[in-house]
């Protein structure tokens, strides 16, 4: 069904007074995305990196009592990956925050890293606006404030502002690799203590800054912005590396309680260039891409085997033997 026919049957539907679930991914605009890996004649030839496709192999963060630094994510599976970020054949839907976050920073800054959006699934019932996209207008006036206060410059040439650059130290003559980046804002920041010609200025709406809640199971799913250094901060790594810029994390509020923002730094080379713990962050990621790329190489090698296991009821890819075993027990 195409969006014209899912406007055409929610109207029907409100006029009749029927509910009808709505798509989130209807209402936005993503931009096509190429292939993070090219395979010529089973060999693979290039690799282009992002910090969203790395993440999804390793926890990235700091080690917890249930996993290292660097650690394959229980869930990470080979053959999921070449079907669904390689071949690209199934893809998983884009939730409903996705969806938000990319609606606060098409209004705050004209669209994000991979698309725009428009405009909020409204109620069913009603037809009327969901509360959250008001709040979101209002966390869009939260962040002008900001960009006022600290002198952010907000225009076509400093948003979206994307960069690859190739890795040439990972240990594979045959394949080339390369990181790419997408910043939100290169502008200049100067706001309390910070005070930058040029930073790297990640938006990320948030439900709630001041969390401290953490799962150190799977920390991959931690969004406890009040205490950063539990979740994983290679994308301020990664961003700053390539950029070579300082990275700050721009959290705008858009619930009713705890309104306002909250700038988080991260610490890395750029920024501190004579601290020990941005030298061994910077070491660590250089390493983790190398392992990267030999996760991949191997996978490959192999024929992308499959990970079974409980993750696999979750998995978009239908045509997966394992997951059909794993529906079936």
């Amino acid at each position: 069904m195409n969006k014209v026919q899912t406007y055409l049957e929610l109207v029907d539907n409100l006029q009749q007074g029927k509910s009808t679930k709505v798509d989130a991914e209807t209402f936005s605009q993503p931009k096509p995305r190429i292939s993070p890996v090219t395979i010529v004649d089973g060999k693979i030839t290039d690799i282009v990196l992002s910090q969203s496709f790395i993440k999804s192999i390793f926890w990235t963060g700091d080690d917890t009592e249930y996993i290292s630094s660097w650690d394959y994510l229980p869930h990470a599976c080979a053959y999921q990956t070449y079907m669904v970020q390689i071949l690209r054949k199934y893809k998983y839907p884009r939730s409903l925050a996705m969806v938000m976050g990319e609606y606060f920073e098409s209004l705050a800054i004209g669209g994000g890293a991979y698309g725009k959006t428009t405009s909020l699934p409204r109620n069913t019932r009603t037809g009327k606006p969901l509360a959250n996209e008001d709040r979101i207008k209002e966390a869009v006036i939260r962040f002008k404030k900001l960009a006022a206060d600290a002198g952010i410059i907000v225009d076509t040439g400093t948003t979206q502002i994307e960069k690859t650059i190739p890795i040439l130290d990972h240990g594979y003559d045959d394949i080339r690799v390369y990181v790419k980046v997408v910043a939100d804002i290169i502008s200049p920041f100067h706001f309390e203590n910070l005070d930058y010609d040029l930073a790297v200025v990640d938006l990320k709406l948030t439900a709630d800054r001041l969390s401290d809640f953490a799962n150190p199971k799977q920390p991959w799913k931690n969004f406890c912005w009040g205490s950063p250094s539990l979740m994983t901060q290679l994308q301020g790594l990664l961003y700053s590396s390539v950029f070579c810029l300082p990275f700050l994390n721009n959290l705008i509020y858009y619930k009713a309680k705890h309104p306002g923002y909250t700038v988080v730094p991260i610490k890395t080379l750029e920024s501190h260039p004579d601290d020990n713990e941005a030298k061994l962050r910077q070491r660590e990621m250089l390493q983790g891409i190398k392992k990267t790329v030999a996760t991949l190489h191997e996978w490959n090698e192999y024929e992308w085997p499959k990970n079974p296991g409980s993750h696999c009821q979750r998995c978009v890819v239908e045509s997966c033997s394992a997951k059909k075993i794993i529906n079936h027990v």
